[in-house]
């Protein structure tokens, strides 16, 4: 017998379970109602970490996973497989020698030991579901995994094992089907699914069979017109296609097809202008882009042709400033770029040229 050491005996030995730090974790007001840590010592009024549960007993890790809160529910993927050593021999010795039960599965919790348990068993038996991309949209939970049967295919959940189900078998077989991009656009979920003839194509999801689709009116001259990029803002859909015609540019969707359209040429004709970094701020929304004279520049977006614009020409120069790491905090968006003069720096914005700045010359140096 072949026996090897799993890389988590690199880790630490102390996530034996859900560890909340009660006062600091950035749940919405509809957020997780915690049961509540142990009394803090006398004279100390700052946040506690606690321990909710040791969902695999002893001295090893469940490795929670993908939390997300839905309307006051934390889900997540845990596992109770010893993952000490693994058995390379074949797969039925190595259940055989499994004290798991049930393997990566999504599980459920109020903050309380009690109220933390496993919500389905989805691939029965010792096997990972492989639950991933966990995704809220409203009072649903919807995500990817694989029951055994179908593959991985796309699922929903209300928190009981009666209300997890699969949503529709997209492509029917044991060999299931590569979903992407999981995205919540008000009530409507988006995702791309990878077809093996057409490519990567658009779909969407009311959480109904029937209400699950692909998004039609999507480039119609491109066979293979793989969407990226998505995001949300408002109840509209974000994205990056190339239909044959205008290159890779940015698009959005209401799930529609006549709500399908074009958002503008940014580099006019068959080239490309490859936005990216597609990141809301508000109602507004902010990406980078190449027009072809400034570069790669910072630009945004109100869903308009006329209102999407550069925002600054940050860098003066072909190549442009090349803005990365786009993040929103507050109704601020944050970044970093190189203006040519200080070097890759922390930048902010507030969608105006004049609200658009250097935060501070961290490392005085052109090579920062």
């Amino acid at each position: 017998m072949v026996l090897r050491k799993s890389s988590l005996l690199s880790f630490p030995r102390v996530a034996l379970g859900i560890v909340l730090l009660a006062g600091v974790l950035g749940f919405s007001n509809t957020s997780v109602v915690l049961a509540g840590p142990p009394e803090p010592a006398v004279g100390y009024t700052g946040p506690q970490a606690y321990l909710v549960k040791d969902i695999l007993p002893g001295i090893e890790a469940s490795n929670p996973f993908e939390l997300v809160d839905v309307n006051g529910t934390l889900f997540f993927t845990a596992s109770d497989i010893l993952q000490d050593i693994i058995y390379l021999r074949d797969a039925q010795e190595s259940l055989s020698e499994s004290t798991a039960q049930f393997g990566r599965e999504l599980w459920r919790s109020d903050g309380s030991a009690e109220g933390t348990q496993m919500v389905k068993d989805i691939y029965p038996g010792a096997y990972n579901s492989n639950t991933q991309q966990l995704t809220a949209v409203q009072s649903t939970l919807f995500f990817v995994a694989n029951d055994g049967i179908h593959g991985e295919e796309l699922w929903k959940s209300n928190g009981s094992a009666a209300g997890t189900q699969m949503v529709k078998d997209i492509y029917p077989g044991s060999g299931g089907s590569r979903i992407l991009n999981l995205t919540a656009v008000g009530s409507k979920l988006f995702f791309i699914v990878h077809d093996t003839v057409l490519g990567d194509e658009l779909w969407q999801s009311d959480g109904s069979a029937e209400g699950t689709g692909k998004v039609n009116g999507i480039a119609p001259g491109n066979d293979s017109p793989h969407p990226s990029a998505l995001a949300a803002v408002g109840n509209l859909l974000y994205f990056v296609v190339d239909d044959g015609i205008n290159g890779e540019e940015l698009w959005k969707s209401d799930g529609s097809a006549s709500g399908t359209t074009l958002v503008k040429d940014i580099m006019p004709g068959f080239a490309s202008a490859y936005p990216d970094e597609l990141t809301a701020v508000g109602d507004v929304l902010f990406f980078i882009a190449d027009d072809g004279v400034n570069g790669t520049e910072l630009w945004k977006t109100d869903g308009t042709e006329e209102g999407t614009l550069m925002v600054l020409d940050i860098y003066p120069a072909a190549s442009g400033s090349y803005p990365t790491r786009l993040t929103a905090m507050n109704n601020t968006l944050f970044f970093k770029a190189d203006d040519g003069v200080h070097g890759s720096e922390l930048w902010l914005s507030d969608g105006t040229e004049s609200g658009t700045r250097m935060v501070k010359d961290i490392n005085p140096d052109i090579a920062s």
